[in-house]
């Protein structure tokens, strides 16, 4: 497997906006896990490869993605209990329903745990599974990384 290429791929085929939301993570990725090297006394020669390091970038973008979903379906989930409360049935954006617990209220767990199936048997899961921070993800990660490229 090409790693470099499947990351060029991947890439390539996100949509502009969720493109430079990646972009703007990744960047934030590289220079915490440079920090994090230079913090711990990693000589240059033995810092991790870009493989590795887009590795990670992946890794805090799945966190994140799945984070979003996760509060998202809680934001909808609470914003039809309120107009519940009120005497509302449901509300809609667009032609989109939001209405007692039907599939779009569920739209952001199903994609979480779709998500959460994908990546749950890779050695990645336990760790985005675990963090309880993007900064504490960046660091176990990178942490791993160098013991696993000694």
């Amino acid at each position: 497997m090409q790693k470099a290429n499947s990351y060029t791929d991947m890439l390539n085929a996100m949509p502009a906006k969720i493109r430079n939301r990646f972009l703007s993570l990744a960047k934030f990725t590289y220079e915490t896990v440079q920090e994090y090297q230079e913090s711990h006394g990693i000589p240059k020669r033995k810092r991790l490869r870009r493989d590795a390091i887009q590795t990670i970038q992946v890794s805090v973008f799945v966190f994140v993605l799945r984070k979003f979903l996760e509060d998202g379906a809680r934001a909808t989930k609470y914003a039809v209990k309120t107009f519940e409360s009120i005497g509302v049935k449901g509300f809609a954006v667009g032609e989109t329903v939001f209405a007692g617990n039907n599939k779009n209220v569920q739209m952001g767990r199903i994609l979480a745990c779709k998500l959460e199936r994908t990546i749950k048997e890779t050695v990645l899961w336990s760790f985005i599974a675990d963090a309880q921070s993007i900064t504490e993800l960046i660091d176990a990660l990178t942490k791993e990384a160098l013991i696993l490229e000694q």
